[in-house]
């Protein structure tokens, strides 16, 4: 179990960076798009 340990925090810090990653992503994505939307609908 001592040996697993490790491997496990490992994939449960992977986990959590690659959600934090993706939410990062595309909460850049969502505010960037916005002004672009606003441009074409208004335009």
């Amino acid at each position: 179990m001592p040996q697993l340990a490790p491997m496990w925090w490992v994939l449960v810090f992977m986990c959590s960076w690659g959600v934090f990653i993706s939410v990062t992503v595309v909460l850049w994505w969502g505010l960037r798009g916005c002004p672009y939307q606003f441009k074409y609908s208004a335009g």
